[in-house]
C-alpha cells in the first residue's frame, strides 16, 4: 500500500504545482510584472477574476484518470490477497471476488469531489497570500515568493490527504470484497515501526471477525466506541489480511521493528 500512497501523493504534488503555475500566469496577465505600492483593494476585482478563471478551468489534466488508476490498483491488490487466502486453504476462489465493488466506485466519487475542493481551497489561499504581500507594499517578485510559499504548504496538506484517502479506500474495498467472498475475518497486520501507534501495535497478528466483537477485543475504537478496522483510523497504515479463523494466525508472519 505504501507504493500506492506514494503514487497518489505524486498526483497531488503535480496538481498543486500546476495550480500554482496557472495562478502565476493569470496573476501576470491581470496585474503585470510591475512594482506597485497600491492598496490591495485596487486589485480586489482582478484577484476575484483570477480565482474564478482558475476554479472554472483548473489545471486538472489527467488528474482524475491517474486517481482512478491508483484506486483500481488498490482494488487489484485486495483481490489478489483474497485469492491467495483461498489458495492457501486449497479452496476454490468464488466468482464474487471478481465482481465490481461499490466501494471502489464510492472511493473514486469521493476523491473527485475532494480534488475539486482542493482546487477551490488552494485558489482561495493563494489569493490571501497575494493580498497579504500587497498590503506590505511588496513588488511582484515578493508576491511571487509568497505564492510559492503557500504552494509548498498546499503540497504538504495534499500529501497528507493522499495517504489518508488511499488507506480509507483500502479499508472500505477490503471489507466489502472479503464479505462478498465469504471471508469472515482478518489478521490485523501493523507496520510495527517507530510511527506505529501502541493501539495499533497491540492487535497485530491476531484474528478478528469483521461483523462482531471478539473476546478480549484489542482493536482500536473511535470516540463513539465503534471498532476501527485496519485503514479506518486517522492515517492508519495497517492491513487486514484475509483469514477464515484463528488458526490462520500461525500462517501470518508478524512485522517486527528493532527500535
Amino acid at each position: 500500500m505504501k507504493n500506492l500512497e506514494s503514487q497518489y501523493s505524486l498526483i497531488f504534488d503535480k496538481l498543486i504545482k500546476n495550480l500554482t503555475k496557472q495562478y502565476l500566469e493569470l496573476l501576470i496577465e491581470e496585474i503585470g510584472d510591475t512594482r506597485t505600492n497600491a492598496q490591495p483593494e485596487t486589485f480586489a476585482e482582478k484577484l476575484k477574476r483570477i480565482r474564478e478563471k482558475m476554479t472554472a478551468k483548473p489545471a486538472l489534466k489527467n488528474v482524475f484518470k491517474a486517481m482512478q488508476s491508483v484506486f483500481a490498483r488498490v482494488d487489484a491488490q485486495v483481490t489478489k490477497s483474497i485469492k491467495a487466502t483461498y489458495s492457501k486453504r486449497k479452496f476454490p476462489v468464488p466468482r464474487t471476488v471478481f465482481r465490481p465493488t461499490p466501494a471502489l466506485k464510492q472511493a473514486v466519487a469521493e476523491n473527485v469531489a475532494l480534488i475539486k475542493g482542493i482546487v477551490n481551497k488552494q485558489a482561495e489561499l493563494l489569493e490571501k497570500a497575494v493580498v497579504k504581500a500587497l498590503r506590505q507594499g511588496a513588488n511582484f517578485s515578493a508576491v511571487r515568493e509568497a505564492v510559492l510559499k503557500q504552494s509548498n504548504k498546499g503540497a504538504a496538506y495534499a500529501q497528507f490527504v493522499a495517504q489518508d484517502q488511499v488507506a480509507k479506500a483500502y479499508a472500505a474495498i477490503n471489507a466489502e470484497r472479503q464479505a462478498s467472498a465469504g471471508i469472515p475475518g482478518y489478521i490485523w497486520s501493523a507496520s510495527n515501526d517507530n510511527k506505529t501507534r501502541p493501539t495499533h501495535r497491540i492487535p497485530s497478528g491476531r484474528f478478528f471477525l469483521w461483523n462482531q466483537t471478539m473476546p478480549n477485543d484489542t482493536r482500536p475504537r473511535d470516540k463513539s466506541g465503534k471498532i476501527l478496522h485496519p485503514g479506518m483510523d486517522y492515517r492508519c497504515r495497517c492491513s487486514a489480511i484475509p483469514a477464515f479463523d484463528k488458526s490462520d494466525e500461525k500462517l501470518f508472519k508478524k512485522n517486527t521493528f528493532d527500535a
